[in-house]
């Protein structure tokens, strides 16, 4: 008999179905590492997911566990990283990023693990060996942007601009962050080295915090209470140019 003609209360009430394909294992990488397996000391650890990397559990008390190995020392080096702190670790399209909250020791071997539930789909504990440089010689480099995608004005002029480094930096006196238009119109010039620190408002300013590792950049300044003034003009597209030498290595100047 057709389902049409089934009489009540047998009619098929139809069924809802749920289910997601796991993520495969992360691919890591050392920023700043330039294809070696040695970190700088003040590093950030990246893992590329295939798909949209979620935080598993908001409100769990997963951590991202940073441990010396291979040592005869009597103590080790060792750093807990909540996952649900946003400071510390940065989910974001299909990366993390995780920011130790201390330097790393000078040529030490470090084994990262992350517990299984850490990031939604991928249900399998996950850990990352590498090493940290004696000697730091690499140039710091950029290892994530936000936004990195079209937000509205409403959004952006409430949204931090921020540019996360590889290592730890500091700024360069004289040198600027330049913000164009998509006609490539000058539209802010943001000294490097000016600081938010102060509460007043002013043309544009520029804050290093996360052991100076995170840049946020203020194209219109903050007001008297310390709030970002609104800068963006609706409908229109941004490019951010950081002057090249802008920022250095904070512990090995380059």
């Amino acid at each position: 008999t057709d389902v049409e003609d089934w009489p009540e209360p047998n009619n098929f009430l139809g069924a809802q179905l749920s289910f997601y394909t796991p993520l495969p294992e992360p691919v890591p990488e050392l920023a700043s590492n330039e294809h070696l397996k040695e970190a700088a000391r003040a590093t950030v650890v990246r893992l590329h997911f295939e798909g949209n990397a979620t935080l598993g559990d908001p409100d769990g008390v997963l951590e991202a566990h940073i441990l010396q190995i291979n040592t005869d020392a009597a103590v080790l080096d060792e750093h807990r990283l909540a996952l649900s702190d946003p400071d510390r670790v940065v989910f974001h399209g299909n990366q993390v990023l995780i920011l130790p909250a201390r330097q790393l020791l000078a040529g030490a071997s470090y084994n990262l693990t992350l517990p299984a539930g850490s990031v939604r789909h991928f249900n399998q504990p996950f850990s990352f060996l590498f090493t940290t440089r004696p000697e730091d010689r690499i140039k710091p480099s950029v290892a994530m942007t936000l936004p990195s995608e079209s937000v509205s004005k409403l959004t952006i002029d409430v949204m931090l601009v921020q540019v996360y480094f590889s290592e730890e930096v500091q700024a360069t006196p004289g040198k600027f962050i330049f913000i164009h238009d998509e006609l490539g119109k000058l539209r802010f010039r943001v000294p490097a080295d000016a600081s938010c620190e102060s509460a007043l408002a002013m043309r544009g300013c520029a804050m290093l915090d996360l052991e100076s590792r995170r840049l946020s950049i203020f194209p219109e300044g903050r007001n008297n209470e310390g709030m970002m003034m609104p800068w963006a003009e609706p409908g229109r597209t941004y490019t951010i140019k950081i002057e090249e030498g802008a920022f250095s290595d904070a512990v090995t100047v380059g």
